[in-house]
């Protein structure tokens, strides 16, 4: 510049024009320069922000990563402290203890279970007799005693599906004298809702009644049923339902009539019997449920009518010629010991309906003692809450019809039942008469006679 200058001095140009020009060019590069330092700053800028953002995300990440880290340590605890429990619940068993339907124990996982129930009959009796045998004419008796006085244990072993009983009495049969008397004990399996195996010593499968002895509307069975009912025996049972809740059977192979106290002798002697039977029942409720017959009265109020038919057939081999390996021991009350085969049939109807109850049942046996015989014999109940769930008035009228040994005997009950708390607590009072009965020690009969007895009963169950 300074060059150029002087050459233009030296020719004569004029120094104003040419400084002007110079300056103009001069601030257009430096405005250039300015423009693009600004832009420089600006990508500068933008560029630091970038890296906030990325730092920021970098931050985000690890802290994710972190979390992700410590939500899978949580979880590792987590299962690890689990198994630590799980381990300490198996080596530590919690027992529970309460009632439901009876004192119970059982472990939390309800696999192990003991239950523990009571029944007990306390009654007053006084039989006033009129045309007693052997020329006596007429006599009573009156006193206080126990029908029933039953403990009873059940519950699980190893899992729900296996469960068991166990159950004696302090009273009941006249051959007992007040000693405890082993009733029922016996193991079942459940693999279904239709099948069922049980083993031991149990009721055979003849008689509705006989399942609900603190359900009855009357202090005791009516007497026909006496002369028919094979009882308890040491068997096995294949049993279950065949509709849930509407149609139920059994079947059982068993010892014989009464054989639950007595059994296979461990010798071969003329004691060993071959008294084998077989005994099958079903049951089918054609309104309501099975379970609305546990009980004899309607003690439900039944609001719609229930009514359930039921059947039973019986068969017991005896040995008719008391050779060695063939003992008879079952004992009828009305023919004695029987010697010789018998067939056993029953059939029954419950109905329910708003307090009323029926319960009629038709009874047919055909045995051998020595020669062939041939009983009938049937039974109409019935019960009426006066005052619903509390006050009841029942009745029952029966014949047994005897081949060869007439007349009939017949039976005819009244009484009146007080609920105090269902049938677990209930006052009962009951009159029964009774012409020419068979031997009964239970319903207070004396044989040949013209039986009159009066039954008051308190029943406490639990």
């Amino acid at each position: 510049m300074i060059a150029s200058s002087a050459g233009g001095l030296a020719k004569g140009a004029t120094p104003t024009t040419q400084t002007a020009g110079n300056s103009a060019s001069e601030k257009s590069t430096i405005a250039n320069l300015q423009h693009q330092l600004k832009l420089l700053e600006r990508k500068v800028s933008k560029l630091k922000g970038l890296k906030v953002k990325v730092a920021q995300l970098e931050r985000q990440q690890r802290t994710a990563q972190n979390q992700r880290e410590q939500a899978a340590q949580i979880r590792r605890i987590a299962q690890r402290v689990i198994r630590e429990s799980q381990d300490l619940r198996d080596r530590e068993v919690s027992l529970q203890v309460g009632y439901n339907n009876g004192f119970f124990i059982q472990t939390a996982d309800k696999n192990y279970s003991l239950k523990f129930n009571g029944f007990a009959q306390f009654r007053y009796t006084f039989g006033g007799y009129t045309d007693v045998p052997r020329g006596i004419g007429s006599a009573n008796s009156s006193g206080f005693g126990f029908r029933y006085a039953r403990l009873r244990a059940s519950g699980d072993l190893f899992n729900p599906r296996f469960t068991y009983v166990i159950m004696g009495d302090f009273a009941g049969a006249s051959s007992n004298d007040g000693n405890f008397q082993l009733d029922d004990f016996y193991g079942a399996y459940r693999f279904s809702s239709l099948l069922r195996v049980k083993a031991g010593a149990f009721l055979i499968p003849f008689t509705h009644v006989e399942y609900i002895p603190n359900g009855l509307e009357l202090p005791d069975f009516n007497p026909v049923i006496f002369a028919f009912d094979p009882q308890r025996s040491l068997g096995v049972s294949v049993y279950g339902d065949f509709i849930p809740h509407k149609v139920s059977y059994e079947f059982n192979v068993n010892d014989g009539a009464n054989a639950n106290d007595a059994g296979m002798p461990t010798d071969p002697s003329p004691a060993i019997g071959n008294r084998m039977g077989f005994a099958t029942r079903a049951q089918w409720a054609g309104a309501g449920k099975l379970s609305d017959f546990n009980t004899e009265p309607d003690l439900a109020w039944s609001k719609h009518l229930a009514w359930m038919l039921g059947g039973a057939m019986a068969y017991e081999s005896q040995d008719p010629d008391g050779e060695p390996f063939g003992q008879a021991t079952d004992v009828n009350p009305i023919y004695g010991t029987i010697n010789g085969s018998t067939w056993r049939f029953e059939a029954d109807y419950l109905l329910h309906y708003r307090g009323f109850s029926l319960s009629p049942a038709v009874l047919y046996e055909h045995g051998h003692t020595g020669g062939g015989f041939d009983q009938f014999g049937y039974y109409i109940q019935g019960g009426y809450f006066l005052v619903p769930h509390k006050w009841e008035l029942a009745a029952s009228f029966g014949q047994l019809f005897p081949s060869g040994l007439p007349p009939a005997t017949t039976a005819f009950e009244v009484g009146l039942n007080y609920y105090i708390i269902g049938n677990n607590v209930k006052l009962q009072a009951a009159e029964t008469y009774v012409n020419d009965p068979f031997t009964q020690p239970d319903a207070g009969t004396y044989v040949g006679a013209d039986n009159y007895i009066t039954q008051i009963q308190l029943q406490v169950a639990f």
